[in-house]
């Protein structure tokens, strides 16, 4: 996702006067920060955290037995693939997931789903 940083001043006097992720908002809080002293600027940043569809990295764990604790979004200095990953034990049954969805719940979701295939799969080939 794209955020706009609504900033003004210079050196020491530099500071952010709004964020938003509306461009169109941007452009009118520029004109609206923007004064016979000083123009303000739109800078323009990418959220990191976001695959290419806008959708947030979570990693679910299958054998947790907390529900509250099985996934969580990615952020910050994690190691974030492009696409969703699935890492096996040495026989074969899968550890942890990295899901690409709009919300926890959606994560969740799509991980079971995952690891529900996986399993009928092994079980077929048993």
């Amino acid at each position: 996702m794209k955020l706009y940083a609504i900033t003004k001043g210079k050196y020491e006097d530099y500071h952010i006067c709004a964020l938003t992720s509306d461009k169109d908002k941007a452009t009118r809080l520029k004109s609206f920060y923007s004064d016979q002293w000083d123009d303000a600027y739109i800078e323009e940043y990418e959220d990191g955290n976001e695959n290419k569809d806008g959708l947030i990295p979570f990693r679910y764990w299958p054998q947790s037995k907390n529900e509250n604790e099985d996934c969580y979004a990615l952020e910050g200095n994690s190691v974030i693939p492009e696409e969703d990953y699935i890492s096996y034990d040495e026989n074969g049954n899968i550890v942890t997931l990295v899901v690409f969805a709009s919300d926890i719940e959606g994560a969740k979701e799509k991980a079971r789903e995952i690891v529900a295939k996986y399993e009928a799969k092994s079980a077929k080939e048993c």
